[in-house]
């Protein structure tokens, strides 16, 4: 994952378990349900541009040459796989009669209902589509840990992929959470899950799973920031903030009202710089900063603002 970071544009590069010129997972996995769902799990909740080959969310199987891993598509167990009435160029995959589209519909606990559970938390939380990645810090070798955070929302995922059962204590990193309680929700299973706490950092520090995750498990937890409500009227003062020069060799200054939090993050979620109770003009020596760009946000009175600026 870190060399992926290091080598594409953030975001911009495709995920796939599969494809039409290699084996499919299926049969590379030996058909084993718990696998297929784990594998689905990683790469549909990791950064970047998921691509899923049809039939993956089947279980088709099929290994070189090409045209047995381009078999007709298995909606049935009736003739042909309910892919044609015809003859199809190539014949159906043997395990037609059990894994196709019509018989795993009927089954909520799936490997296709899983694929479309997930696809759904994806389209329906945004840290899961645009989140930074940050890896999880601790737990055991067979632990895949790590969160998407976006702005003040955070999606962990841990993922077991051993086959004996987890109770792992886990470190999330500094990142652009607010520190305080936070709600934590079981996306997948639609269950609550008490609160955390996040630190003046943005950092969750030795949090223990409430729970057993079991061999090839994933858990998907939303951390939901609490929000005290004011109904008095908010004051804009977004127009006020002000970053120049943009873009900086050496100096940055920042005009924003006084007392406002100031942070500064880099593109993958570390926090460099911050200021609590500042005046109105802060000035930032970035001359040795790392060159690229960067996400300045301003908090007053339960209220953000964010910038975006770039050192040269």
């Amino acid at each position: 994952m870190q060399e992926m970071l290091m080598s594409y544009p953030s975001l911009q590069y495709g995920t796939f378990l599969s494809n039409h010129d290699t084996d499919r997972v299926g049969s590379r996995l030996n058909s084993n349900v718990d696998k297929l769902k784990l594998a689905a799990a990683l790469y549909l909740t990791l950064p970047g541009v998921p691509y899923l080959y049809y039939g993956e969310e089947i279980g088709m199987t099929g290994t070189k040459p090409d045209p047995n891993i381009r078999r007709p598509m298995q909606w049935t167990d009736g003739p042909n796989a309910g892919f044609t009435t015809g003859s199809p160029w190539s014949a159906v995959g043997s395990n037609f009669g059990t894994n196709n589209v019509d018989e795993l519909e009927d089954d909520g606990s799936s490997l296709l209902e899983h694929y479309k559970r997930l696809i759904h938390l994806r389209n329906d939380h945004a840290p899961l589509r645009r989140g930074n990645y940050l890896p999880l810090t601790g737990g055991p070798n067979e632990l895949l840990g790590f969160a998407r955070v976006h702005q003040n929302e955070a999606v962990l995922v841990l993922s077991n992929v051993g086959s004996g059962s987890l109770e792992p204590t886990v470190s999330l990193p500094a990142s652009t959470l607010f520190p305080g309680e936070y709600f934590l929700t079981d996306l997948y299973n639609e269950s609550t899950l008490g609160t955390v706490q996040v630190d003046d950092t943005g950092a969750l520090v030795d949090w223990t799973f409430p729970g057993t995750l079991e061999g090839r498990e994933t858990a998907i937890l939303k951390l939901t920031e609490e929000r005290i409500v004011s109904t008095a009227e908010p004051v804009d003062w977004s127009n006020s903030v002000v970053v120049f020069p943009n873009p900086a060799h050496s100096n940055v200054q920042i005009r924003a009202p006084f007392g406002s939090r100031l942070e500064v993050f880099s593109t993958n979620g570390r926090r460099v710089f911050l200021q609590v109770g500042s005046s109105e003009t802060t000035r930032l020596w970035v001359g040795d900063w790392v060159p690229g760009v960067y996400n300045l946000r301003m908090t007053l009175g339960g209220r953000s603002v964010w910038r975006r600026f770039v050192v040269q």
